[in-house]
Formats: C-alpha cells, sequence, structure tokens
C-alpha cells in the first residue's frame, strides 16, 4: 500500500509488486501500477475473479498484526465493548479511529494473508443516494466532523 508497514495486512502474492520511492524515505511507489487489472485496490473486480485468486492462494493463514488496520474487511468479535468508533463519524477515518481504540486498549489484531479483499473502492454502486465525491465541498465537510470526533474520542479514552 503506502509504506511497507502495510505488508502485514497485505495478500502475501501481492507483496513482490512494490518498490522503494525514489524520494529516499520509507514510502514506496503504490504497487497499483505495478498490477494489471482487476488486483489493484482501485480497480472494481468481479465476486468471479476474486472467488478464484483466492481459491488459488491455498491454505487460510491467520497472523496477529502490529495494530495496522485495513478497513476493507474488518470483522469484530463478539462481547466487544462499544463504542469503540467516535460518534458524529461520517465514513472517513472510521477503520482508523478503530485501530487507535485497539491499540490504546491493548486488543489484538489478526489478519488473514492469504484472502484478498474485494474492496472494489470504485465499485459503480458505491456511492448509489448521493452526489458527493472525495473532492467536493460536502465530503471535505464531514471529513473534517469524523477526524475531530476520532481525535476527541480517542484522547478522551
Amino acid at each position: 500500500m503506502w509504506d511497507d508497514s502495510w505488508d502485514v495486512v497485505t495478500h502475501e502474492k501481492l507483496l513482490g509488486y512494490s518498490k522503494p520511492c525514489q524520494c529516499g524515505d520509507n514510502h514506496r511507489e503504490d504497487c497499483i501500477e505495478l498490477l494489471e487489472e482487476p488486483w489493484k485496490y482501485k480497480d472494481y473486480i468481479k465476486q468471479e475473479e476474486l472467488d478464484k485468486f483466492n481459491e488459488e492462494s491455498g491454505d487460510i493463514k491467520l497472523s496477529q498484526v502490529p495494530w495496522k488496520l485495513d478497513g476493507s474487511s474488518v470483522c469484530i468479535s463478539g462481547g466487544m465493548v462499544t463504542p469503540f468508533i467516535a460518534p458524529g463519524m461520517h465514513f472517513v477515518r472510521e477503520d482508523t479511529c478503530l485501530e487507535y481504540y485497539l491499540r490504546k486498549k491493548n486488543i489484538p489484531q489478526v489478519c488473514i494473508t492469504t484472502r484478498l479483499k474485494g474492496h472494489n473502492y470504485k465499485h459503480p454502486r458505491k456511492r448509489v443516494g448521493t452526489n458527493s465525491t472525495r473532492n467536493d465541498e460536502v465530503f471535505k465537510k464531514y471529513a473534517d466532523v469524523s477526524i475531530a470526533s476520532m481525535q476527541k474520542f480517542i484522547r478522551e479514552l
């Protein structure tokens, strides 16, 4: 994804597709440029393609990960104390809020490293019922409210 700290939640078959960025820090050039469609996180992947890839990935492997949450496939165990996401969040950074909550509460995270998630970032029905995009003022307004809510919530834990 963005730097090598994301390797712990990246499918093991996709780890070899990123390369160091020329800027000198630990940021890597996004592997999406090095993968063919539909394997990039911003591609639209059909269920059949996802199922086939995962069937060919072998046995399921679980790994405890050091506080890195991939929000595209979160599953929460029963008995989790609520709220674990700040009130007032609007679908912006809620995965980050959960990651910070788990870290502060010392709740372990486990990731399946042999299954590709169908994030479908650009799915044609992803934003049904709204004309807003990530670049307009409505989104930015709610993003600011979400981030402020998250910061207050985490600070008060």
